[in-house]
């Protein structure tokens, strides 16, 4: 079922609680990319993580604007930038793992790792441009979190590496998989109140995990270099 619409001043929104369950989770991404930014500018390192919540935030913000709220009138085309926005939010998160792992596999897994990542990338959205078609970009966020994120947070987890940080990441991983399953079951609660709000919900709990595990990464990299507050913290 789909939310109810709204007109504001005389500007007709569809699907309004939908739009705006997606402009309230594009708003946690974006003040999670502002709080990361302050960490980066000490360690001049981890931009990735950074434009993960950017590249979100917009996908989301446009998917609820563009994608619901105005589909009327601009189409099935109007979802495309969300959809592509948050295709490369899940490049940009892959991207960080891999820069992790770049000291901890051979280079020969380090490149084939990057290539499966952008040929993954390039070939769901590509699907998803000519097909229209939103299970494009399901199925790569899936290869992307599912797949290479928590198999690689499980590899680090199981080395004693970054151990926080992907335990975080799996939570939210969790999280992604249950805002997944409520959307294609569409387990609705009301009209005002549907599965593709409940889903934005998880996804937000989703980001929040993802942020307090780029959170825990940045204050780790604070303990390496004054070992001295690790001690106390010990």
């Amino acid at each position: 079922m789909n939310a109810p619409s709204l007109e504001i001043a005389g500007i007709r929104i569809d699907e309004f609680s939908t739009t705006l369950t997606d402009i309230l989770v594009a708003l946690f991404c974006f003040y999670a990319a502002y709080v990361l930014q302050a960490y980066r500018k000490k360690h001049k390192s981890g931009s990735l993580l950074i434009w993960h919540f950017v590249f979100l935030g917009l996908g989301t913000f446009l998917g609820g604007v563009m994608g619901h709220g105005f589909l009327y009138a601009l189409g099935m085309t109007g979802k495309l930038p969300g959809w592509l926005f948050s295709m490369i939010s899940v490049l940009c998160l892959e991207g960080f793992v891999l820069e992790q792992l770049h000291r901890q596999v051979r280079p020969v897994w380090f490149n084939t790792f990057f290539s499966l990542i952008l040929i993954n990338f390039i070939v769901f959205a590509l699907l998803a441009v000519s097909g229209l078609s939103f299970i494009w970009v399901e199925v790569h966020t899936v290869a992307g979190l599912l797949l290479f994120v928590g198999g690689a947070g499980l590899w680090m987890i199981r080395k004693g590496r970054m151990k926080k940080m992907f335990i975080r990441f799996w939570q939210g991983i969790a999280a992604a998989f249950l805002a997944a399953l409520v959307f294609v079951l569409k387990i609705s609660l009301h009209r005002w109140f549907n599965h593709l709000d409940i889903s934005h919900v998880f996804l937000g709990i989703s980001a929040w995990y993802f942020y307090r595990g780029a959170h825990d990464w940045f204050a780790g990299l604070d303990l390496e270099k004054h070992p001295e507050v690790a001690e106390r913290m010990a």
